[in-house]
Parts: C-alpha cells; sequence; structure tokens
C-alpha cells in the first residue's frame, strides 16, 4: 500500500474575511484578491499532481479549490463535513461581537485544564474545538482510505485547519495561535499506517 497525501489549503480571501465579518458557515464569495491568492497558491504547487480535490461545500472554498485543480470539484465530493466552525448566532456579525465573547470569557478559560479549554463552548451552538477536529480528522482519515497511494487536494477553512493541525501534534495553540493561518496557506499530510504526519507547509505562521 502506498501513502497518501493530502494537501490542506485555506480559501484565498473571502469578502468577509475582507470587512472583518464572521464567516463561519455563511458563504461570502471569493475578492479579486482571494482568486490571486488561490492563484499563486496553484504556481507553488505546480509541481503536484493531483488525482483528486475534495473542498467544504462553501463558496470560497469550492472557487479556490477549482482554481488550484485546475478543473470543477465533483459535486458529490463536497462534504458539509468539512466547512468552517460554526459561530452559531454570531456567524456573519461583525467581527468585533466574536471578539468580545472571547474577552468576556477570557477570565473562565484561563482557570481550565488544557482538555477542558479544548471542549469548552462559548456558547452552547457553537462548536468547540474538540468538535471541529474530530470531524474534520474523521473526514481526512475517510478521504485518505479511499484514496490510496495518491495525491489529493482538500480546500477547507483556516479556523478548521489550524485546529486539526494543532490536534494532530504539528503545534500547541500557543504556537498557532488565532489567525495564524494566511489566506490560500497549505499544509501537507502523510496519511501512512492509519496516521497523519505533518510534512511541507506555506503560509502558516507557527511561533
Amino acid at each position: 500500500m502506498g501513502n497518501c497525501i493530502i494537501y490542506l489549503v485555506r480559501h484565498g480571501e473571502s469578502e468577509y474575511n475582507r470587512d472583518n465579518i464572521v464567516s463561519g458557515q455563511v458563504d461570502p464569495a471569493l475578492t479579486e484578491k482571494g482568486k490571486k491568492q488561490a492563484a499563486a497558491a496553484k504556481d507553488k504547487l505546480a509541481h503536484i499532481s493531483f488525482d483528486i480535490a475534495y473542498s467544504s461545500d462553501l463558496e470560497r472554498a469550492v472557487d479556490t479549490g477549482e482554481i488550484i485543480y485546475g478543473k470543477p470539484i465533483p459535486q458529490e465530493n463536497m462534504w458539509e463535513i468539512l466547512r468552517e466552525r460554526s459561530y452559531g448566532e454570531y456567524d456573519g456579525l461583525p467581527g468585533h461581537h466574536l471578539e468580545k465573547l472571547y474577552e468576556d470569557n477570557y477570565a473562565e478559560i484561563a482557570a481550565l485544564s488544557k482538555d477542558e479549554r479544548w471542549r469548552f463552548k462559548h456558547v452552547p451552538e457553537m462548536e468547540s474545538n474538540h468538535e471541529i477536529a474530530t470531524r474534520f480528522i474523521s473526514a481526512l482519515h475517510e478521504i485518505a482510505e479511499a484514496n490510496d497511494g495518491k495525491t489529493v487536494l482538500v480546500a477547507a477553512h483556516g479556523g478548521i485547519i489550524r485546529t486539526t493541525l494543532i490536534d494532530l501534534g504539528y503545534a500547541t495553540e500557543e504556537e498557532l495561535p488565532s489567525r495564524s493561518l494566511e489566506n490560500a496557506s497549505y499544509a501537507e499530510l502523510i496519511y501512512k499506517d492509519g496516521e497523519f504526519e505533518i510534512g511541507t507547509t506555506s503560509g502558516v505562521n507557527k511561533r
């Protein structure tokens, strides 16, 4: 059996990234800058021959994936499970609302253990780090098992990719803080014997 290689790519700049609005599972389009960022990522990955591509079903990820892949991504491969974190009632609100929520919860979170912080939910309908890492890594295992020996593109989102990299042991939360993944950044995952190893990265700003 050969290794499956997965390239996780964050989408290019969206209209909500530009305007500091919480994107989550709402569906803003790429900006022109975002399209150029995706094209630049395609150039960086030009030496990679992708056998297949998957994407979150949100437009900003689909469009980024298709720019890099060079052709449409089959609709049946767009999984809701690859979506960004749900921020619940904060999805679609100006970013300062979410920032205030984090500030208000800071003292409570600081008093928790590492595992408790990982599972902490700022509000009941918002997904925790544990929840998004679990669903995303489960999807990646399924993709890897279905594509033995192949090289796969997965177009997704900064928050969920960051949390996955932390969960896989690439960095701590402190080493990879929020917003440490640039638009159109990527990370290579090597799947072998049921486990993922982190390979090359680009635009992933680890402290």
